[in-house]
């Protein structure tokens, strides 16, 4: 790794820690595979397909995430961060686990996460989403609309990718 990357590297950790610890809504560091690892910056502006959004988990998940050893208390206190899939005015349907939007599948609902871990269950139906947004993860296993439904345009704030970390798990070999 050369200086200029072992600087980068440090500087991201920096950022993830202060957006981690801190009481600011400015930065918020992404280590999942939900969409691009890294750091991302609050920004003020109208959400639209594809804008990233960080939004508190919504309710529904809770019960689920309770049966897991760190426990619900622990995604209280950890927004999601999702790209924005289905916007105010979108059809959203899931039936039988697949997921469309304004009739072109996008998603499907997974039974099993991961060996061994069932998904929570997926919401069922169709909704024309008014005054809400509809997100998405970019890995099947990501936990997001296809599992607790659309989210109010209030309870989003979006983000923008400021310091990609993608590069660094390549090099890694991760």
């Amino acid at each position: 790794m050369t200086a200029g990357r072992n600087l980068l590297t440090t500087a991201m950790a920096a950022g993830c820690v202060l957006s981690v610890v801190g009481t600011t809504d400015a930065l918020v560091c992404n280590v999942t595979d939900s969409l691009p690892t890294g750091l991302y910056a609050r920004t003020f502006g109208a959400v639209h397909r594809g804008s990233v959004v960080r939004t508190p988990m919504p309710e529904p998940m809770y019960a689920y995430l309770a049966r897991f050893p760190v426990g619900a208390a622990f995604f209280r206190s950890h927004d999601l961060l999702k790209e924005v899939s289905g916007v105010p005015g979108d059809t959203v349907c899931e039936h039988d686990g697949m997921v469309s939007i304004n009739g072109r599948l996008v998603a499907t609902a997974m039974r099993d996460i991961k060996p061994g871990v069932s998904a929570p269950a997926a919401w069922e139906g169709c909704a024309t989403l008014d005054d809400a947004v509809f997100l998405l993860g970019h890995t099947p296993d990501s936990l997001d609309s296809r599992y607790f439904g659309s989210v109010p345009l209030s309870a989003v704030r979006p983000y923008t990718l400021v310091w990609n970390t993608q590069w660094a798990r390549a090099e890694s070999g991760r």
